[in-house]
């Protein structure tokens, strides 16, 4: 929010001075496939180009976060829904993406090259969905992050991408119906939403950088 109501570079200018707004402009083109041709299963696949206007960087001097040049992402998204059973549901999401810098004048930036810092080239997920299982709802996610560069502009260094987490859920419903969880890894699942009374939960996480 500093970025907003202070004085910073204005978005996509080098060495100017003004406000910044709350929103910098973004287009986005996608295209995609979607199948359920495989009984049981549900797979999609499709290709994304994102442009920003201005990409937010972090000053460590000032403090504050500052709109930087502009950026460009482009890459593949992929995803997988299997369900063998009724209220079970082993999912996958994959990204990859070639994130950059998107400007002819890099030095303008302060920058030395393309690469934007902690942009992951790469993401993984899968996990397991429990629903509908009598009371209980339960999930087991499993995320991976891929090499990215740990300063605006430098090819090096670069985080190998190996930080990964486990996540771990268990929801109880002490109601009369059936149970639907709003959870999922899915960004296409349907978001159902119980009318509960008493819920009683869990969950645990392990990371490991």
């Amino acid at each position: 929010m500093r970025g907003v109501i202070g004085t910073v570079p204005e978005e996509g200018i080098p060495l100017s001075g003004g406000k910044t707004s709350l929103l910098a402009q973004t287009t986005r083109y996608k295209i995609g496939l979607r199948t359920d041709i495989l009984p049981k299963l549900q797979i999609q696949i499709a290709a994304f180009q994102q442009d920003f206007v201005s990409e937010l960087v972090y000053n460590p001097d000032s403090g504050q976060d500052e709109a930087g040049a502009p950026s460009r992402r482009k890459g593949i998204e992929f995803s997988a829904q299997y369900h063998p059973l009724r209220w079970l549901e082993l999912n996958t999401d994959l990204a990859f993406s070639k994130p950059r810098y998107r400007t002819e004048d890099l030095a303008a930036f302060g920058l030395a090259g393309p690469y934007i810092a902690d942009a992951p080239n790469f993401i993984y997920s899968a996990g397991i969905l429990i629903d509908d299982l009598g009371p209980w709802s339960a999930s087991l996610i499993w995320r991976r992050l891929g090499t990215h560069r740990l300063s605006d502009g430098d090819a090096y260094p670069v985080d190998r991408g190996y930080a990964s987490s486990i996540s771990m859920s268990a929801t109880p419903f002490h109601m009369g119906g059936s149970c639907r969880s709003a959870c999922s890894t899915s960004s296409t699942a349907t978001m159902r939403r119980p009318i509960i009374t008493t819920p009683v939960a869990w969950s645990a996480s392990l990371r490991k950088g």
